[in-house]
């Protein structure tokens, strides 16, 4: 099996991508335009859900008896 072309943009040092680029636009995920509006919501999305994994659970404990072992 071809080992996949490699993409064809320029990190921000300037050297060149090391992602394997699609074969329909030469460029990988990262740097393919058309593909810009699905990244910027995949990380508004994980922006979000990052908040959500961070938030602690509220958990009433109002009914719990520590006091017998059978309570634990």
């Amino acid at each position: 099996m071809a080992k996949p072309a490699p993409c064809l943009a320029t990190t921000r040092l300037g050297e060149p991508c090391r992602f394997s680029a699609r074969k329909a636009t030469g460029f990988c995920v990262n740097h393919d335009p058309s593909y810009r509006e699905e990244q910027r919501q995949n990380a508004r999305h994980g922006g979000r859900r990052s908040i959500e994994l961070r938030t602690p659970i509220s958990i009433p404990l109002g009914d719990v008896d520590l006091s017998e072992r059978a309570g634990v």
